[in-house]
C-alpha cells in the first residue's frame, strides 16, 4: 500500500482520503507509546507535497532538512517529528 501525496493504493482506489492512512497511524503511535517512546522522526521527500501534509495533520513539524544525492539525482529531504510526551 502507498499512503500520501498524490498517490494512494490498495486494491481498491475507494480508500484513498478515507483516513485508513492516519487510522494506521494512530495505532502505530498507540503501540508505540506503550512502548515508552518519546518521540516519533520520519523523513518526507520534497517532490511530495502531498506526503508532507499528511504527516503534519497527524501532528509532526518540520525539524530541519537534509540532501539525499544519488548517481542520476539529488533530493531535499525534510525531517519530520512528533514529540509523544503526555
Amino acid at each position: 500500500m502507498i499512503l500520501g501525496g498524490d498517490r494512494c493504493s490498495w486494491s481498491r482506489t475507494d480508500t484513498c482520503n478515507a483516513g485508513l492512512g492516519a487510522r494506521v497511524h494512530w495505532a502505530l503511535e498507540g503501540w508505540v507509546r506503550n512502548q515508552g517512546a518519546t518521540g516519533l522522526r520520519l523523513v518526507v521527500q520534497e517532490q511530495n507535497p502531498g506526503a508532507l501534509r499528511f504527516w503534519q495533520r497527524q501532528g509532526y513539524a518540520i525539524t530541519g532538512q537534509t540532501l539525499q544525492r544519488t548517481r542520476t539525482r539529488e533530493n531535499v529531504i525534510h525531517l519530520l517529528r512528533k514529540s509523544l510526551d503526555a
